[in-house]
């Protein structure tokens, strides 16, 4: 007899044993001994499937991206052997391949128009600033007649862009990707 024996462990009561699994998934279909076709898996209610390939596997896009997106910073900490001590910080961004690719819609600007307008107005007071012989006020106008130029350009664009960034937003949100093909559906 052996010093180390292994002690044996009492069997678990008949309530704790484990049960056997059915050999087959619960959504598959059940065979029909009077029908020569099998019968066709019932769908659930809420189930949602690939128009494309039928497959039940499918995922929330916005899920899918956010679990495969991981924001990390890192600080790094050194000393020389002159003592001198050394401090930096690392941050960036990791993401799946599929995660990349179910990004959300990007907020649109104003397309650059409301720079070029901008531009456009000082170039103007610009050019008569020199044809008037360098008025001050003109060239005072130069500088200054850009920015309400920019900005009514921009308020005219902005809202329009708005509205289309959140209409986007919000299909992108009800989208979902099957995990077979790959198809993105909504």
């Amino acid at each position: 007899m052996s010093v180390f024996k292994k002690p044996e462990a009492p069997h678990p009561p008949a309530a704790m044993r484990p049960v056997a699994m059915a050999a087959r998934p619960i959504s598959a279909p059940v065979p029909n001994a009077d029908a020569e076709e099998p019968v066709p898996a019932k769908r659930d209610l809420g189930e949602i499937r690939c128009p494309e390939c039928a497959s039940p596997d499918v995922r929330k896009v916005s899920l899918i991206f956010e679990s495969g997106t991981k924001a990390s910073r890192s600080v790094a900490v050194g000393v020389t052997g002159n003592n001198e001590a050394g401090v930096a910080v690392i941050g960036g961004q990791q993401q799946s391949l599929l995660a990349s690719r179910l990004q959300p819609p990007k907020q649109a600007g104003d397309g650059g128009r409301a720079f070029l307008v901008a531009l456009a107005t000082f170039g103007f007071f610009f050019l008569l600033c020199l044809a008037t012989s360098g008025n001050a006020f003109l060239m005072f106008s130069a500088v200054l007649a850009p920015i309400p130029a920019w900005l009514w350009v921009h308020n005219q664009y902005a809202p329009a862009a708005k509205r289309a960034h959140e209409a986007a937003l919000a299909h992108w949100q009800k989208q979902w990707c099957c995990m077979k093909c790959g198809h993105v559906f909504a």
